[in-house]
C-alpha cells in the first residue's frame, strides 16, 4: 500500500537529483576558470529499513529508503601534477632566458646599420682614405668623426647592457614578492582546508585555488609540495621549507657589491639550488649579459690600445706627436679624445717634417687585420664576429629548449585536462540525465498522491 514514505523517497530523489544538477551547473560556469578542476556528485541509496511481513509477523523484508547525495568529488592526478609542475619549472626557466637573450639581440642590433661591425668599418675606411691623401684637412676631420661614432656605438651597448641587468635585477624583486605572496595565500588556504576537512566536508574549491598557487610557484622557483594526512600542503624551495602547515617563511633579499640582489631566507639560511624562472634570471643577470658585457669591453680595451699606440708614434701635421686618439679602458669609458685631438694632431707620418706622409695612417688602417685576439689569432673583426655568433647560437638554444619544454608542459597540461578538467559534451548528458531522474521522481510524488488521495478521501462513500 502506498504511504507517506513513498512520498518522503520521491522527495529525496528530487532534492539528491537537484543538487547534482547544481553541481554540473558548477561546473559549466567554470569551465573555463583557470586552475578549475570539475566535480561530481555522487549518489548512494539510503541504508535499507528491515519491516515486518505482510502475511505473517514472522516474515520480515529489507525495504529501500531512498537515495541521497552522498558527496561531490573532485577530479586530480597527482602524479601528472607532479610531473606538470616540475615541467612548469624548465620552461620558466627557459622561456625567461630567451626572452633576455632576445632582448640582447636587439640592443646590441649586431645586424643593423648601426650596429659594431658597421662603425669600425667606416672608421678603418676613412683611415685608408686618409693615408692616400694625408693633408686633406676634410679627412682628417671625417676620421676624428668617425672615432666618435665608433666610441658612442661602444657607450650605448655598453649602457644598455647595463641597463638590461637593472631589469633583470627588478624581475627578480618582483618575483620574490610574488613567491612571498602566494606563501601567505598557501599557509591561509591550509587553515580554511584543515577547517571544512574536520567538519567532514570537501572544500573543492579551496583545493582548486591552493593548486593553482602550487603551480605558478613551481613555474616562478620550481618548488615542490607535499601534501599531509589533515589536508594541509608543506612547500619548500631548494629543501628548505616555504610553507609549514599554517606558517609561510619569507624569502629575503640582500645587496651585493654591485647593488645587484641576492636571495636568503628570512631565518637567514642560504638560498640554494634557483630553479624555475628564477633561474633564468639570475643566468640572465650574472652570466648571460656579463659575458656579452666582457666581449664588448675585451673588444673596447684592445682597439683602444691599439690605435693609440701606433697613434702616440705618430706625427700630425703641425709635427705635434703623442697623443691618444681615444681615452678609456672599456666600452662604458671609451670616448674620442676631444680634449687634445684637433684636425692638424691627427697623426698620419712616421717621421718630422713629413706632411704627405701616410704610412702612419696606413698601419691604423692596416689594423682591422692584425691578429691581437685569442693568442695571435683573430683579428678584431673576426672576433666580433664571433661574439655576435656566440650570441645568436645562444638565443637559438635558448629558444630551441622553451619552446621543446613547453610541447611538454602542454602535453601535460592536456593530460591533465582530459581527468580534471570540464567536458562540456559530458556535462550535457549528465544534465539531460539528472533532469530526466528529477522529472520521474517529480512524476511519482504526483502518482502516490494521487493513490494517496483516493485512500484518504474516496474510501467508505460506496453505496452513499
Amino acid at each position: 500500500m502506498p504511504s507517506f514514505s513513498g512520498i518522503h523517497l520521491a522527495l529525496q530523489a528530487i532534492l539528491a537529483n537537484q543538487n547534482a544538477m547544481e553541481v554540473v551547473t558548477h561546473n559549466v560556469s567554470n569551465a573555463n576558470t583557470e586552475g578549475y578542476h570539475r566535480q561530481e556528485a555522487v549518489l548512494t541509496a539510503n541504508p535499507p529499513q528491515t519491516t515486518g511481513g505482510w502475511i505473517s509477523s514472522s516474515l520480515s523484508r529489507s525495504m529501500g529508503t531512498g537515495v541521497m547525495m552522498d558527496s561531490v568529488d573532485r577530479y586530480a592526478m597527482k602524479f601528472t601534477d607532479m610531473r606538470y609542475r616540475s615541467e612548469l619549472a624548465n620552461s620558466g626557466r627557459w622561456e625567461a632566458e630567451a626572452q633576455l637573450l632576445a632582448t640582447m639581440e636587439i640592443t646590441l642590433a649586431d645586424t643593423s646599420v648601426d650596429s659594431i661591425s658597421n662603425r669600425l668599418d667606416e672608421y678603418w675606411g676613412t683611415w685608408q682614405a686618409l693615408a692616400n691623401d694625408p693633408e686633406d684637412p676634410a679627412l682628417r676631420q671625417d676620421v676624428m668623426s668617425k672615432g666618435e661614432s665608433l666610441a658612442m656605438s661602444f657607450n650605448s651597448r655598453a649602457e644598455r647592457l647595463h641597463n638590461l641587468r637593472v631589469d633583470q635585477n627588478m624581475a627578480i624583486i618582483e618575483r620574490v614578492g610574488n613567491i612571498n605572496e602566494m606563501a601567505f595565500q598557501i599557509a591561509e588556504l591550509n587553515e580554511q582546508i584543515g577547517q571544512v576537512l574536520s567538519t567532514g566536508g570537501k572544500p573543492n574549491d579551496l583545493f582548486d585555488k591552493r593548486d593553482l598557487l602550487l603551480d605558478k610557484l613551481s613555474q616562478l622557483s620550481g618548488a615542490s609540495s607535499h601534501e599531509e594526512n589533515n589536508g594541509h600542503v608543506n612547500v619548500s624551495i631548494g629543501g628548505h621549507f616555504l610553507v609549514i602547515g599554517t606558517t609561510p617563511y619569507e624569502v629575503s633579499t640582500t645587496t651585493n657589491a654591485e647593488n645587484l640582489v641576492e636571495l636568503e631566507w628570512a631565518d637567514g639560511a642560504t638560498f640554494q639550488s634557483l630553479q624555475g624562472e628564477l633561474l633564468g634570471l639570475f643566468h640572465g643577470r650574472d652570466d648571460v649579459v656579463v659575458e656579452q658585457m666582457d666581449w664588448l669591453d675585451d673588444l673596447a680595451s684592445t682597439f683602444i690600445t691599439s690605435v693609440n699606440t701606433l697613434h702616440n708614434t705618430g706625427v700630425g701635421m703641425n709635427n705635434e706627436t703623442g697623443f691618444d686618439f681615444f681615452t678609456g679602458t672599456d666600452a662604458l669609458s671609451m670616448t674620442f679624445n676631444s680634449t687634445d685631438m684637433t684636425v692638424d694632431r691627427v697623426a698620419t707620418a712616421e717621421l718630422l717634417d713629413s706632411p704627405g706622409d701616410g704610412n702612419l695612417a696606413k698601419q691604423i688602417a692596416d689594423l682591422q687585420n692584425s691578429l691581437l685576439f685569442h693568442g695571435g689569432t683573430a683579428s678584431i673583426k673576426q672576433y666580433n664576429n664571433e661574439r655576435i655568433g656566440s650570441l645568436a647560437l645562444d638565443v637559438s638554444q635558448a629558444q630551441n629548449l622553451a619552446s621543446d619544454h613547453g610541447v611538454v608542459r602542454e602535453a601535460l597540461y592536456t593530460q591533465r585536462e582530459e581527468v580534471a578538467g570540464v567536458n562540456l559534451n559530458e556535462e550535457a548528458a549528465n544534465m539531460v540525465k539528472y533532469q530526466m531522474a528529477y522529472n520521474a521522481a517529480a512524476r511519482l510524488m504526483t502518482t502516490i498522491d494521487e493513490m494517496l488521495d483516493r485512500v484518504i478521501n474516496g474510501m467508505g462513500l460506496v453505496g452513499r
